[in-house]
């Protein structure tokens, strides 16, 4: 019989002989061999292994309805394993494994390996028996199973001993290995992943397929493989190789990643007893799976682009079954990359990124999972939420943490910063405080004051204080014990006192200098950078709770801003807007810096809710939007896409108009996940309005073409 010829059915049951089960496939290569005898043996293990009351209806072939019912009990039980343990040694025990077929390539291997290396760590146990069959049963054909038995020799019953011990856990990890296995491979064919999303996980495996010598390939594989090999040269086998079988192996998902198994081993050694004790295996091994999809995800981003911030995150529904109750809860698997070595995130930022998503929530006890690697940027984190008054989530929940959870996360990165190392230099202390001795030329002139940053430690912030005033003679206390007898948040070091003139003769011109600090945790963003104006007016309006009025002479502009961002804050309060790190980041980010404090407060709220209504646009037929109007003699326009590449392109454009900073201002901002540019423009006349506009559609003309057609 040659290898195109179809087997009869007799080839495998001879008309003697009633079986239940048959080989999944019909086909022979060489030889005429009688597999009716292994067709015995394997339904024999059947018999063994699974509960009578689930194998009788599928015995009896002609009742399909009790055989469908029989299957979906079994299926709930998959994979299930057996074992026959001897009651003395030296004996034989019978490891058995009955698994569904799809999905689940390599699983004969994989638990044979486990068994032998692991069933006693630090033995390799050899087998001296193996028996595998892919088959279905013949009451209800449509489902291939795959059942496979491992014989191992035991020489004594300390080895026995072990083995009783070790099992229950080893079959755990091994069912928790193989649901995870099954599940990764299910979710490339059924789950909406991108394109790029499949591209990636199907490059690293063909990665792992080709630098692995031909003699370890799966047949299948080398099969499909071999004529192309004698074709290609030796510099061209790898590309061309991708090149052709990328559209194969995603279609057959069973056979990519043969070390798939190996792989994500790790993964499940994170989730230990305290975890898995109170969800259903299914749904770890749902976890699991996505996180070794996750990581094949970033580590490809991360080749092509290493520089940028990735960031993946799946919500799953699902409840965890304690000992009196049953409680749903949202599960969050997270992956995303770290920048550098100085970046720390972890369960403390995704808490506060979930807090400002959707309030009055909380974590899960025991339920926060990190995989964290070293010398890897790659982290992977699942945590799994509650309301605080235990009520349930409803649909506008789940869509606010996938509209927001996402900006939230990438804003939460927290640098470690190094303390700042900066001699003092004593020459522009001595320039200022002759500046402000310059400054006192009338008996009533106020205290004048420079306030500079000095440092920063891990908690404190710290600035360099030069307050000159004038001392009355009824009215000699001196400034430092002033200081020190306050009840204040400051704390005051290295004082040093200087008199550096008089006025009239008479009231002298007194120079303090000093060092202030105070906690820096107040003055910590969302985002976790600092705010050092904030902290430095923090100072200002301290010391003149305590010195009384004080003029601020190096922080003139700054002043003018913190009273322009004021105003402008308390317009949108009004308008309902509280998005107080998004206001920041926009009116930050006007440049020229100098415009921050020129421009009204009402022209600022104009293009703020410009680009706020910018981020509802829906994207999906759209790579870009552009808005304008015309307000108080000023052309607001404003330019959104969900690919923030434009920017360069836009303003490069801009640049050929050779419009005056003093008549042109831009701001550009992330809002969620839409990057929107924004400008305040001075034309001179209609035509200069409509130049404007034309180059901005030109540049995003030209851009969009490139983008479109790199995606092709």
């Amino acid at each position: 019989m040659n290898a195109t010829n179809k087997l009869p059915h007799s080839f495998f049951m001879n008309n003697t002989t009633t079986h239940f089960i048959r080989p999944v496939f019909n086909q022979i290569y060489s030889g005429n061999l009688n597999f009716e005898p292994y067709i015995s043996f394997v339904e024999g293990i059947l018999k063994e292994m699974m509960d009578e009351e689930v194998l009788a209806p599928l015995i009896e072939v002609n009742d399909s309805a009790s055989a469908r019912g029989a299957l979906i009990q079994l299926n709930q039980d998959l994979p299930y394993f057996h074992c026959n343990l001897p009651e003395k040694a030296p004996s034989a025990l019978a490891f058995t494994l009955l698994c569904t077929a799809s999905f689940t390539h390599g699983v004969g291997r994989y638990v044979s390996d486990c068994l032998s290396r692991w069933l006693i760590p630090g033995k390799f146990f050899p087998l001296p028996a193996v028996h595998s069959l892919s088959f279905q049963f013949l009451a209800d054909p449509e489902q291939n199973f795959f059942v496979h038995q491992v014989i191992l020799q035991l020489e004594n019953d300390h080895e026995l001993s072990v083995i009783k011990n070790n099992l229950p856990s080893l079959i755990k990890e091994m069912r928790l290995n193989i649901l995870a296995v099954k599940h990764a491979r299910n979710i490339m064919t059924i789950k909406k992943l991108s394109h790029e999303q499949k591209s990636a996980i199907i490059q690293e495996n063909i990665e792992t397929i080709i630098d692995r010598p031909s003699k370890e390939f799966d047949t299948t594989i080398y099969d499909h493989m071999q004529h192309f090999l004698l074709k290609l040269s030796a510099e061209e086998k790898i590309g061309q190789i991708k090149d052709t079988f990328a559209t194969f192996i995603e279609q057959n998902p069973n056979i990519f990643d043969r070390d798939i198994y190996t792989e994500i081993k790790h993964f499940v050694l994170l989730f230990r007893e305290p975890f898995t004790g109170v969800r259903l295996l299914r749904h770890v091994g749902r976890i699991i799976s996505y996180q070794y999809i996750y990581r094949k995800i970033l580590q490809k981003q991360l080749k092509t682009a290493p520089k940028e911030r990735h960031l993946l995150i799946k919500l799953l529904k699902t409840q965890l079954h304690l000992p009196k109750t049953i409680k749903s809860v949202v599960g969050i698997l997270i992956g995303l990359n770290v920048l550098s070595d100085h970046e720390r995130f972890g369960k403390l930022h995704i808490l506060t990124a979930l807090e400002h998503s959707l309030p009055a929530i909380k974590i899960v006890k025991d339920s926060f999972v990190a995989d964290q690697r070293n010398h890897d940027k790659v982290r992977l984190f699942y945590l799994e939420i509650e309301k605080e008054d235990n009520s349930a989530f409803n649909l506008d929940d789940i869509k606010n943490l996938r509209k927001k959870l996402g900006h939230e996360l990438k804003g939460q990165f927290e640098n470690v910063i190094h303390p700042v190392f900066m001699p003092r230099n004593d020459e522009e202390i001595l320039r200022n405080i002759l500046l402000l001795a310059n400054q006192l030329k009338y008996v009533k002139d106020i205290p004048q004051v420079v306030i500079s940053f000095d440092a920063q430690s891990e908690e404190d912030i710290s600035f360099t204080i030069i307050l000159l005033r004038l001392l009355q003679p009824s009215k000699a206390v001196l400034l430092k014990e002033e200081l020190e007898k306050s009840h204040t948040f400051l704390k005051f070091h290295d004082f040093e006192i200087k008199h550096v003139g008089h006025l009239r003769n008479k009231y002298i011109k007194e120079a303090n200098v000093f060092k202030v600090h105070l906690n820096k945790k107040t003055f910590l963003r969302k985002d976790y950078s600092l705010d050092l104006f904030k902290a430095r007016q923090a100072v200002y309006s301290e010391l003149s709770s305590i010195i009384g009025e004080m003029r601020d002479f190096n922080g003139g502009i700054l002043s003018k801003q913190h009273e322009i961002f004021h105003e402008l804050k308390q317009l949108l309060l009004e308008d309902g807007h509280k998005d107080d790190f998004l206001l920041e980041s926009f009116f930050y980010s006007i440049n020229p810096p100098l415009m921050r404090s020129i421009f009204s407060p009402s022209i600022l709220k104009s293009i703020f809710l410009m680009l706020v209504e910018c981020e509802k646009h829906s994207f999906k037929g759209d790579i870009y939007k552009v808005s304008h109007k015309l307000e108080e003699n000023y052309l607001l326009v404003v330019i959104g896409s969900e690919n923030g590449t434009f920017k360069e392109k836009v303003l490069s454009s801009i640049g050929t108009l050779k419009i005056p900073s003093s008549h042109l201002a831009s701001a550009f901002v992330d809002v969620y996940e839409v990057s929107c540019l924004g400008f305040i423009v001075r034309p001179a006349d209609e035509p200069g309005i409509r130049l404007f506009l034309e180059k901005i559609h030109e540049a995003l003309t030209e851009w969009s073409t490139g983008i479109l057609a790199n995606s092709l």
